[in-house]
């Protein structure tokens, strides 16, 4: 939420083209940060037994490759820089390179805090390390340091996290280094980073599409719709996803167990980002220029157009965990290999047409590969297509009922009495609405719900 609150400050504060600056920059950071630990915090997280040395070991692989990506980041920025028409990239991209070698430094850390559930832990980290940032960058921007502001709040953030995950977590690496058991974690994690870099295929090649052929400031409309979105994933998803993975791995011997946690976990899922995503279709306008300012009108349309994406996400969020967790990387390797070629032909054909084309190729193929991430989880779980779609039923249904009841009582209201204090209320409404109706049509769901953090998703005794 704080970084949330952030990125509306700074998106008040900045221009479009600070913000497509900075996408253009992430797209190549975000490339070279999925070889950073070459799937060994992964591989950490999801193996069921582990020793020292393998965390040894998969430390010093982490540091290591994080040191070889910083001086690869410095020295090719320029060029970078040279094939995009950009000389202000050549500067951002070195500064931002500084992370790969701060964020190995923690990697280990919050991989053995994920494995242990230590959720607390997590979440007091992130909103420290969040906070200290947000205050760098909002100095920054205000102090009129454009695009940096950025770029430094960037910095702070991942500097501070890595502090952090020292200080609360025990682990002290020893210089230790089993060549076997590198084998052994990489032979899980190659899929992993595999399965990542088809993944971004999926979600960055857009940006650098539009940063290539449309330019930075066309750039900056899509990518803070697509921040908006993403932000609303990881405000609704987050948390259960990181804990999906250990858990559901800890239940790979309890089929029936895992089939009940995974089912909640769907249900969950459905519960939060029907309603949400629903909302934000309806009120993207109110939003954008209630939040955002006027200056973000081109991002409106897309904003509602990738809350489709962002809810087929949300809804199909724990399948990919389940897929990873059952030992089958190489699954989900393959689906993401065909999503990102199709999604790759797609954005290019698109792309001449502007960023709503874009922001529709997306949604297209989404759609067209959901079903087949479902199989996969499907066959490995048993859960029948009938079982999984009960779970989402009185949700998206009161979902349907709750955007109706608003869109009309938007559409009575004149726009000169609109305000958001106005938006504010239909909000308020809307969430009264949604949850009457879930309790009409299936009593048990919100007791369900409020158990599931114990519902196999509870850390075992040792």
């Amino acid at each position: 939420m704080a970084s949330f609150i952030t990125f509306l400050i700074l998106v008040r504060i900045l221009k479009p083209e600070d913000f497509g600056l900075i996408a253009l920059a992430s797209v190549f950071i975000a490339f070279a940060q999925l070889f950073m630990d070459t799937g060994l915090s992964m591989a950490l997280v999801q193996k069921k037994d582990i020793t020292e040395r393998h965390v040894h070991t998969a430390f010093w692989t982490i540091v290591f490759t994080g040191f070889l990506l910083t001086l690869a980041g410095l020295l090719v920025s320029p060029l970078i820089a040279w094939v995009f028409h950009e000389p202000r990239l050549t500067l951002i991209l070195a500064a931002l390179s500084l992370t790969f070698i701060t964020t190995s430094l923690g990697g280990t850390h919050q991989a053995l805090m994920e494995r242990n559930l230590e959720m607390k832990k997590l979440a007091k980290r992130a909103l420290i390390s969040r906070l200290t940032g947000s205050i760098a960058g909002i100095s920054c921007a205000l102090s009129g340091l454009g695009v940096w502001s950025l770029v430094i709040q960037q910095l702070t953030d991942g500097v501070m996290a890595t502090g952090l995950a020292w200080k609360i977590h025990h682990y002290r690496p020893r210089f230790q280094f089993a060549k076997n058991l590198f084998k052994e974690l990489f032979s899980f994690g190659i899929y992993v980073v595999g399965t990542r870099i088809t993944g971004f295929i999926s979600t960055r090649i857009d940006d650098l599409l539009i940063g290539y052929y449309l330019g930075t400031e066309n750039l900056g409309y899509y990518y803070v719709a697509y921040r908006v979105i993403t932000t609303i994933q990881n405000l609704v998803g987050n948390l259960g996803s990181s804990v999906a993975l250990p858990a559901f791995s800890r239940l790979q011997e309890q089929k029936e167990k895992l089939q009940s946690v995974f089912l909640s976990a769907t249900r969950f899922a459905g519960f939060i980002g029907f309603p949400v995503f629903v909302t934000l279709v309806i009120f993207a306008p109110e939003f954008t220029y209630a939040f955002l300012g006027m200056n973000w009108t081109p991002s409106i349309v897309i904003i509602q157009i990738l809350s489709f994406v962002g809810l087929s996400q949300t809804i199909f969020r724990f399948n990919g965990n389940v897929i990873m967790a059952l030992g089958k990387p190489d699954w989900l390797l393959r689906f993401r290999m065909a999503s990102a070629l199709v999604m790759l032909v797609a954005f290019f054909m698109a792309v001449r047409w502007g960023i709503v084309a874009v922001a529709l190729s997306y949604v297209f193929v989404t759609y067209v590969f959901a079903p087949f991430l479902f199989w996969m989880a499907s066959r490995l779980t048993q859960v029948t297509l009938n079982q999984y779609l009960h779970q989402l039923q009185s949700t998206f249904l009161s979902s349907v009922v709750m955007g109706a009841l608003l869109a009309l009582g938007k559409y009575g209201i004149h726009e000169s009495v609109y305000s958001t204090l106005i938006l504010l209320l239909f909000l308020f409404v809307g969430v009264f609405i949604y949850v009457m109706f879930v309790k009409w049509m299936e009593p048990s769901i919100l007791v369900e719900l409020k158990s599931l953090t114990t519902l196999g998703l509870s850390r075992p005794s040792s």
